[in-house]
């Protein structure tokens, strides 16, 4: 059976329900010390041992570890002052605790001329009708002669997820950087337009991306940790990972706004990737990474390879419980969207334009086999 994994948008939305969460976990911390061992009500007492540290989970919802043997469940509620809609109960201590603070609008979102990898955007509608929520910038990509972005389609498109934006559909004319949610604003600050997608249906997808023609100059770099820029070699260009091997990314994400490590874990992963108001989509022959990699605002950033630093993936989807990442293979990038992601200065060997027809090997043959029963999705 598929995992489900979340799309990774940053909403406006999303901000004011992480805080509200987060101050009450702040309201918390008397009974729950940062080391997330139980505590005693009085001081000293064993015998009162009964909360446990807090996580803010899927869907935003808080997560309490507590014992039943101390404590009934509705006066965890009342204790908390919320409702069960509000919060999941689990036996026990909870496996993962999220980062106690998440980055807004650091560094990536400041304006960059030229625009290069790792910097906050968003798109935007015609008349310049821009949602309130912010992802990344993957790739630089040539389609024919003109040069473009490369994010992720429920980004700078909206065929994915765009009904969960509450605004217009598809806002694909303009992208702004930075995004609405650090101050970016449309025409100011447009560096692409006429975004193009390539939509499966209701079919399998394969990639969640689009590309959009550059307003702008850009930079064949990446944007490393305290805004340095670090150039991408001529040579890297778009390739597929072996199992185990090194990675980067570089995206805004607001619990992994640092430049992010990890490892290829699964290739030709079936995923099931929702969208904030419910949409589900199935995706086919994905690659799916080590724990603490990605989260909300991350999507559209690129994966490149520590080894020689070729772009290995689209970063577009994850799990909200242990930040591990799902992203589709900058091969395949390429092939639906007809881009090549290179340097402006390397030799160019364009993709066709037509897609080649992809035939997907089922579940459990050889592709999938390394994800069969991928329990690590879920590993405490």
């Amino acid at each position: 059976m598929a995992n489900t994994y979340y799309t990774w948008m940053y909403k406006e939305n999303d901000i004011q329900a992480v805080h509200f969460l987060l101050d009450t976990i702040t309201s918390l911390r008397k009974y729950m010390p940062a080391s997330g061992k139980p505590v005693n009500d009085p001081p000293g007492d064993p015998s009162n041992d009964w909360l446990y540290y807090t996580y803010i989970g899927q869907g935003y919802k808080l997560v309490v570890g507590y014992d039943p043997s101390r404590i009934n469940p509705s006066d965890v509620y009342g204790l908390l002052g919320l409702s069960p809609g509000d919060v999941s109960l689990t036996v026990g201590k909870p496996f993962k605790i999220m980062p106690a603070q998440q980055t807004m609008c650091g560094f990536r979102c400041n304006p960059y001329r030229p625009v290069l990898s790792g910097i906050d955007i968003f798109g935007c509608c015609d008349g310049c009708n821009c949602p309130q929520a912010a992802c990344t910038l993957g790739f630089i990509a040539y389609k024919g002669n003109e040069v473009g972005i490369v994010s992720a389609n429920h980004c700078i498109y909206g065929t994915i997820c765009g009904s969960s934006m509450g605004s217009c559909v598809p806002y694909n004319k303009y992208v702004i950087q930075p995004s609405t949610i650090c101050g970016g604003s449309c025409p100011n600050n447009v560096i692409a337009e006429d975004a193009i997608t390539y939509d499966f249906g209701t079919g399998d997808w394969l990639v969640d991306g689009a590309w959009a023609r550059l307003t702008t100059p850009s930079k064949w770099a990446v944007l490393d940790e305290n805004a340095v820029i670090k150039d991408l070699p001529t040579a890297a260009k778009a390739r597929d990972p072996t199992l185990g091997e090194p990675i980067a990314k570089y995206g805004r994400g607001v619990y992994t706004f640092s430049t992010r490590q990890s490892t290829v874990q699964g290739i030709g992963a079936s995923v099931t990737v929702c969208c904030p108001q419910g949409t589900c989509f199935n995706f086919v022959d994905q690659i799916v990474t080590g724990q603490g990699y990605m989260s909300e605002g991350d999507s559209g950033s690129g994966t490149f390879s520590l080894i020689n630093a070729d772009p290995i993936g689209l970063n577009f989807a994850g799990d909200a419980d242990t930040g591990i990442g799902v992203m589709a293979r900058a091969l395949n990038v390429e092939k639906y969207l007809g881009v090549t992601i290179a340097s402006t200065t390397s030799p160019l060997s364009l993709t066709s334009t037509t897609p080649i027809p992809y035939y997907l090997l089922l579940a459990g043959l050889a592709g999938a086999g390394a994800l069969t029963g991928f329990a690590l999705a879920h590993t405490i």
